[in-house]
């Protein structure tokens, strides 16, 4: 039988930016919570998220480069805001080569793969996309999170 537990964080990454996350699960297995990032130019994402025996889905509101909300996984609802004026440039041209994000981890099923922290995937140190997508930002965009980002990623593209 789960145990309800409730747990939270919210660390600033000593560069203007802040990641935080919490979640809360009750006694019947039902999990729900939030994550998310804003970084000191803001470039954010804020992802919803709920997992029980009905299945797993999320929300997620970006103004990441690259992401334009319309691909959508299963069960997962993306909201797309411009991204801010020369943010999109400093990402997208050629600086070498940007690498993983991170070891991924997480929890959930079927096409979406779950939520990962530090996922394949990822724009690598303000370098060219890495494999398979958006994924997270990663090296420290998420202090406290050893070397890459929190990204929802579905086995298709990577977010």
């Amino acid at each position: 039988q789960p145990k309800p537990y409730a747990t939270s964080f919210q660390a600033p990454d000593g560069q203007g930016g802040l990641s935080y996350r919490t979640e809360e699960g009750d006694g019947s297995g039902n999990v729900r919570g939030s994550y998310g990032y804003t970084d000191a130019q803001g470039l954010f994402r804020k992802v919803q998220y709920s997992a029980g025996p009905a299945g797993f889905t999320a929300k997620i509101n970006t103004n990441e480069p690259g992401v334009d909300g319309k691909e959508n996984p299963a069960d997962v609802s993306m909201n797309v805001e411009k991204t801010p004026a020369g943010i999109q440039e400093r990402y997208t041209r050629p600086v070498g080569s940007g690498g993983r994000g991170g070891w991924g981890s997480g929890f959930g099923s079927g096409s979406l793969g779950g939520i990962s922290s530090g996922s394949y995937g990822g724009l690598g140190g303000l370098g060219s996309v890495g494999y398979g997508g958006l994924g997270g930002i990663s090296s420290g965009a998420f202090s406290g999170i050893p070397r890459g980002g929190m990204g929802v990623r579905s086995g298709k593209s990577g977010y």
